[in-house]
């Protein structure tokens, strides 16, 4: 008989839910968020903890560190639900990333009566989600898959399923566009009688787009649930200093729940971090927090494609001049890298007192001049570029050794040359480190100066040449 105690359960959580305009999801299989994707106005887009790519099962491919754990816990509506979320993220190729996600939520709700107000008695619901994820990465988009098993008890009366969620983003870091498809699958099956009960998923696509430029993000998302209205979310996202995070959004706009207004932080500290987050409701304020721990270094970089060196073409015999009778040599073929070559590539040098387009036209003749050595092989800018777009490094402000090791693993190059273009007095001057990246030190270091452009395009030619043969 406890089947037919069902549906007066179902209705009374079904009502208290209504009055609560739609705290939870009923039957309560919709997936927790992030604690950083609900500061940001819950949109999945937004944050960067593995727990968000519940959201979306490609935002598992973003994930910048080889290894990454989290740890969240929620309270919300003065206490009458809690639960707690568990996210482990792992990177074992560039292009490959795996995770196990588990979340567990309690709920208790007083009885509606026949006149339609609360009763004394309560009925206590609790659910659990646990899934497994996939996804894979290409130059320009990233796609996922999660699947998950899901279920529900409601007063001694259990329901489970299994389910898939699926999704997709595309483009650079700095702007992305994702689509996700969550809880698709069969129906639910219910336990506790004789004759079970089926009931659909709660059905959901969500399409958004978040972008970061230097320290500051942003995100727009809509859901579109099956059986309610869709809903409008977004966010903000501003780093104070790179350990630091402040957000804020709001969330539901257009949805039968009202308008949510949403806020949260972050800070970090090797690896460690620690997010906070709440969220306004008509019946109180909803509490979420969290820590994570990313572990393992960077992820395998995708392979640089360096063109190979080419072998030292026969030399041509000489050929007589017909008009002097002299041997005329054969030319040879400038910029080619000779055999065994080390790879470099060069970080735009810093400005010191000059335009960043000054100092950028400069770092541009030295890679020309060094180029034209033929003792090295140069890693082209456009081929950098795309490389640690993809990996999402952030160069701006990489000057240090420090930073050029971590880069230059990510190009899987031998060296890395950094430095600066300044001006002093009436004096243009070039200073540059040749950093070994495998070992980490500093070994050559030179500089170049001229009074005008035209001098320093020459002695761009000679530093050059001491860089080639002194760098090894």
């Amino acid at each position: 008989m406890r089947v037919a105690r069902l549906i007066p359960v179902l209705f009374a959580l079904l009502t208290a839910q209504a009055q609560a305009g739609d705290r939870v999801g009923l039957p309560s299989l919709v997936i927790p968020i992030s604690v950083r994707q609900m500061g940001m106005g819950e949109v999945g887009m937004g944050g960067s903890d593995i727990l968000r790519s519940w959201a979306n099962p490609a935002l598992l491919a973003d994930q910048q560190t080889v290894g990454e754990a989290a740890v969240g816990g929620q309270s919300l509506f003065a206490g009458d639900q809690s639960g707690v979320d568990l996210g482990l993220g792992w990177k074992p190729k560039y292009w490959l990333a795996t995770g196990l996600l588990v979340s567990y939520n309690s709920l208790s709700v007083p009885e509606v009566g026949t006149a339609g107000a609360a009763t004394s008695k309560t009925f206590g619901q609790s659910t659990y989600s646990a899934g497994l994820l996939g996804a894979i990465s290409t130059a320009w988009m990233n796609a996922g898959i999660a699947v998950k098993m899901v279920g529900e008890s409601v007063d001694s009366v259990s329901a489970g399923g299994i389910a898939l969620d699926a999704g997709v983003t595309a483009g650079p870091p700095i702007c992305k566009v994702g689509v996700s498809a969550r809880n698709l699958g069969p129906s639910v099956w219910k336990s506790g009688g004789a004759d079970p009960v089926e009931e659909s998923l709660p059905f959901e696509i969500r399409a958004g787009a978040a972008t970061r430029i230097w320290k500051i993000g942003a995100g727009a998302e809509y859901a579109m649930p099956t059986g309610r209205k869709g809903n409008l979310m977004a966010g903000l996202e501003y780093w104070v200093i790179d350990l630091l995070a402040l957000r804020a959004g709001v969330a539901g706009v257009g949805d039968t729940g009202g308008t949510r207004v949403t806020a949260g932080l972050t800070g970090l500290f090797r690896g460690i971090g620690l997010d906070y987050a709440m969220g306004t409701h008509e019946l109180g304020l909803s509490h979420r927090i969290a820590v994570s721990y990313a572990f393992g270094g960077v992820p395998p970089a995708r392979p640089v494609v360096v063109r190979e060196p080419e072998p030292e073409p026969e030399p041509k015999p000489a050929e007589e001049d017909k008009a002097s009778g002299e041997a005329v040599k054969a030319p040879e073929e400038p910029g080619k890298p000779a055999a065994g070559a080390i790879n470099v590539a060069v970080l735009d040098l810093a400005a010191q007192g000059v335009s960043a387009s000054d100092a950028s036209v400069i770092t541009d003749m030295l890679r020309g001049a060094l180029v034209k050595t033929g003792k090295v092989a140069m890693i082209e800018k456009q081929n950098m570029d795309k490389v640690l777009a993809e990996q999402a490094f952030q160069q701006t402000g990489c000057t240090s050794e420090e930073c050029a090791i971590k880069m230059g693993k990510l190009l899987n190059v031998q060296r890395m040359i950094v430095g600066s273009f300044g001006k002093l007095l009436d004096k243009y001057i070039v200073n540059i480190r040749v950093v070994n990246v495998e070992t980490g030190k500093i070994v050559y270091a030179d500089s170049a100066g001229g009074k005008s452009v035209e001098v320093l395009e020459k002695e761009m030619v000679t530093l050059a040449d001491r860089i080639s043969r002194r760098a090894r």
